[in-house]
């Protein structure tokens, strides 16, 4: 019982941290199209 419930905590952090990056990778891409945008305005 106690082993199973390790794994899905486990599982649960790895959940977390899956749907954590998805979240960052969406920000920079964000962020970068923002920074490219800036630098054409500049130009």
């Amino acid at each position: 019982m106690c082993d199973t419930r390790e794994r899905w905590s486990i599982f649960q952090n790895h959940k977390s941290l899956l749907s954590f990056i998805s979240v960052v990778k969406r920000l920079t891409k964000k962020y970068k199209i923002q920074n490219t945008r800036n630098k054409k305005r500049q130009k």
